[in-house]
């Protein structure tokens, strides 16, 4: 299944002989490279990506980082359809970091530098945003309160100051994510 070999661009060898590893790694390889290059890649990852964004429409109080509209799971497919793309005749590709493999994409000239910049700009804002709220909650969470009031606390934590500061976080958040969908629609919109 499609979804399983974007799980093997994140696979990694814990431990065990190097014979053992080299074979693993190879059989990964060899896997990634069966992968159709046709135009049902880039649907079948579309609609993938559609189906967990519209898994979290319902949540209307809430902005869900990883997979709503621009979110954080925009910028990992969009890294996955281009190593499972581009991966089986240029391996060096393989970048199990999403943040480096942006880099790497773009040195290979398979991404320009103005969409990894939008990306990693993206990617940054949302990690921090993630930090500041586990540090406020105390627990990992996904939902950004929609509320500007309930953003206030996480604004403080991201160095923002004032009474409209919820608000500057969520106007940022927005503008984030907004940007990352119009790079997404470029290289998965079907």
């Amino acid at each position: 299944m499609l979804w399983e070999k974007q799980a093997l661009l994140k696979a990694r060898g814990v431990y065990g002989p190097d014979g053992l590893l080299n074979a693993f790694f190879s059989a990964i390889n060899e896997v990634l490279a069966s992968v159709e290059k046709d135009d049902s890649l880039r649907k079948d990852i579309h609609d993938m990506r559609m189906r967990l964004e519209r898994s979290v429409q319902e949540d209307t109080t809430n902005f869900n980082f990883k997979k709503d509209s621009g979110g954080l799971m925009d910028i990992e497919f969009i890294v996955q359809y281009l190593e499972l793309l581009y991966g089986g005749q240029d391996p060096a590709i393989y970048e199990k970091n999403t943040f480096l493999a942006l880099e790497v994409l773009m040195e290979k000239g398979y991404i320009s530098k103005k969409d990894m910049d939008r990306l990693k700009d993206g990617y940054l804002f949302l990690r921090k945003l993630e930090n500041r709220m586990r540090i406020d909650k105390d627990f990992s969470v996904e939902k950004v309160p929609r509320n500007e009031k309930d953003l206030y606390p996480i604004a403080l934590r991201m160095g923002l100051k004032g009474r409209t500061s919820g608000k500057e976080v969520l106007d940022m958040l927005m503008d984030k994510t907004s940007m990352i969908r119009k790079v997404y629609d470029t290289y998965l919109y079907f």
